[in-house]
């Protein structure tokens, strides 16, 4: 641990830390950041002589650790006139960004689409292809091992860099002429490298890329920002695989990163004080709700959050407290690269949150993921409520290891994946004989069947105010198939499109209604370029129901998400065509999933082609997803797995 430097910050050291060189004075702001002792850095920055607070490091230190107090109007007006110092500075845009989306005054899509960032970096791009480099992998090269950028704006460079490489017999080429070359990088340069490569779907040996970074992962040089961002290159190298297999990857290699940040924690906890639950002499069961995702009410994960904690108080009794630690990333050199972040809309000073007519108690936090304090002030603070039982949402969470032994934990998976991480029991999004089934081929691990939890999901799914009508959405088509998603620009490419492509040029009366996605075009891609007359596409829809009770099949493509919207869409009599893993699959019978791409089109043609076929899996679909989805026998269930893990 890094905390020499750090300690000698003080404020009875004031007058010392003003005499020593600037340099010095930076590096011990840094090492206290780091640790995530913000509020106390904060208050020694504001005394500090005006001169170093024109430095242009001591500014964005200034910005992170408002940041990390929660003090984002603090932090933008900084951020703004770092911009104004330096118009031309990408990290500056770059936490201008970041702001607009924490103080909701622009959306997280556009956040990550920024143009003005793509054209800092092609520009950049494009001086140092001017100067005379001569291939692509010195140009890669170039930009990994360079001081001049940092971590976040490099991935941009190598993403510009990447989309220059014309042909696949190239990046093939520029793959076999960097391994020598990334042998001898740093472990943060490797990282970067694979990182690129996984999100960006550069490589189609996504499995060796993730045994490349399962070495890297077990290298003592890591950072533990660049494990915890880790967590975030893995699953959407999972979501933009485009194959199956790869789901069953995720749980092996989260698991390496769990342990991971477990160990570097270790030492940390013993340091701390504990604090033991004492639950004696209680009349209502305390649940403590831990949630590292809290946005606001329109994402999912947080609505079903605040959902079922204010169910839990107001129906069962429970005596209940929000802990939302978030995932941020503040810094540019964190391994999540790209700087993406869930933003908590909760302010710090609030003491409760009000959902449905029920006040909760909350504590939220909004240092670094990557910090070690965030996860220690977050074990101090359930452990200080004395809770009976932890209610978990997601996995992979350091906070799960802090608790193990503790208290009894509940997890609450937001994925069909094995969940990582150490629990007592989850709720399984799986029925009995399709999870007894994963775990005999070998694809879950066998202590899990005794650890989960069956029945209904508690998720409410929304009822359509009126019917639409094939002809309301597409006149033309005799027969609508439907395809919603956030990230389908990535989950259809490759075969599943190609394979689409073809199914629509024999089906000519067919079309495709495409939702999710900004850029229709994107959304198509190559592969489906030639059938642009048979697609129709929506960015966004509020009114799925509605739409989908107009449509007549749902696709489901290989993805690990999309669970919600083909649950929405099979509970107003779309039949379905899905692989047997990801979300979507764990609402349909076993005997309606597919094996692989080659089953998947042909019971799509089976569907298109008899009325009768489609009409019996139409109001099998409205059956089968209410078995699996239900908020009411949902919630009686999780208070029973509740109830046994108290007792």
């Amino acid at each position: 641990m890094e905390t020499t430097l750090a300690n000698e910050i003080s404020m009875q050291h004031l007058a010392n830390l003003k005499k020593k060189p600037e340099q010095d004075v930076l590096q011990l702001l840094k090492a206290k950041l780091k640790e995530g002792e913000v509020e106390y850095l904060n208050e020694v920055m504001e005394q500090l002589d005006h001169s170093i607070k024109k430095n242009k490091e001591f500014r964005l230190i200034q910005i992170e650790a408002l940041c990390g107090c929660g003090n984002f109007d603090g932090a933008q007006k900084y951020a703004e006139d770092f911009c104004a110092a330096y118009p031309t500075e990408y990290v500056g845009i770059r936490w201008i960004n970041f702001l607009e989306v924490i103080t909701e005054r622009t959306s997280f899509q556009e956040h990550e689409k920024s143009e003005r960032i793509s054209t800092i970096a092609s520009d950049e791009l494009g001086a140092l292809l001017s100067g005379g480099i001569a291939n692509y992998e010195d140009l890669i090269e170039n930009i990994i091992v360079s001081k001049r950028y940092d971590f976040s704006f490099k991935e941009y460079l190598l993403q510009a860099a990447l989309r220059q490489v014309p042909t696949e017999t190239q990046i093939g080429y520029l793959e076999e002429n960097l391994v020598c070359r990334f042998e001898k990088w740093t472990e943060q340069q490797q990282l970067l490298w694979t990182a690129v490569c996984l999100r960006n779907s550069f490589s189609k040996d996504s499995s060796g890329l993730l045994d490349q970074l399962s070495k890297i992962i077990s290298k003592p040089g890591l950072e533990m920002s660049d494990l915890v961002g880790t967590r975030t290159i893995i699953n959407i190298a999972v979501s933009n695989s485009n194959n199956m297999s790869a789901y069953n990857e995720r749980y092996k290699r989260l698991s390496e990163v769990y342990k991971a940040l477990a160990f570097r924690l270790g030492e940390m906890v013993l340091e701390t004080k504990k604090v033991e639950a004492d639950t004696a002499g209680r009349e209502n069961k305390r649940v403590a709700v831990f949630c590292a995702p809290l946005i606001h009410v329109n994402h999912a994960p947080s609505n079903r959050v605040l959902e079922i904690s204010s169910t839990l108080k107001k129906r069962y009794g429970y005596e209940l407290k929000i802990f939302a630690g978030g995932t941020f990333s503040y810094s540019v050199n964190a391994g999540e690269g790209n700087y993406t972040t869930n933003a908590m809309v909760v302010p710090k000073d609030h003491k409760s949150i009000k959902f449905s007519g029920v006040s909760i108690p909350i504590w939220t936090s909004y240092k670094d993921d990557g910090q070690y304090k965030k996860h220690l002030e977050a074990l101090e603070n359930i452990m200080s409520f004395k809770p009976d039982v932890v209610l978990v949402f997601g996995d992979c969470h350091p906070v799960q290891r802090l608790l193990c032994g503790k208290v009894p934990t509940f997890l609450i998976p937001t994925i069909s994946a094995p969940p990582v991480g150490d629990m007592d029991a989850f709720f399984s999004l799986w029925r009995p004989a399709s999870l007894r089934d994963k775990i005999e081929k070998g694809l879950w691990p066998k202590e899990y069947y005794q650890k989960a939890v069956f029945g209904a999901c508690p998720v409410h799914i929304s009822k359509p105010k009126y019917k639409a009508s094939r002809k309301d959405i597409i006149p033309e088509a005799e027969i609508i198939i439907v395809l919603m998603g956030s990230r389908l620009t990535d989950e259809i490419r490759g075969p599943f499109a190609s394979r689409l492509s073809h199914f629509l040029s024999q089906n000519p009366k067919v079309y495709v209604l495409i939702i999710g996605g900004k850029d229709a075009v994107a959304v198509m891609g190559k592969e489906l370029e030639n059938q642009a007359s048979q697609i129709r596409h929506f960015d966004y829809a509020v009114n799925l129901a509605e739409i989908f009770s107009g449509c007549d099949i749902v696709l489901n493509p290989p993805r690990q998400g999309g669970g919600t919207g083909v649950a929405i869409a099979m509970s107003v009599g779309c039949a379905v065509v899905s692989l047997e893993e990801g979300d979507g699959a764990t609402l349909i019978d076993p005997e309606d999933l597919c094996a692989d791409l080659d089953e998947y089109f042909e019971r799509l043609s089976r569907l298109t082609d008899s009325k009768g076929f489609r009409r019996i899996n139409q109001v099998r679909a409205k059956h089968q997803v209410y078995e699996s989805i239900g908020f009411e026998s949902g919630m009686d269930v999780l208070d029973e797995g509740l109830k046994k893990l108290i007792s």
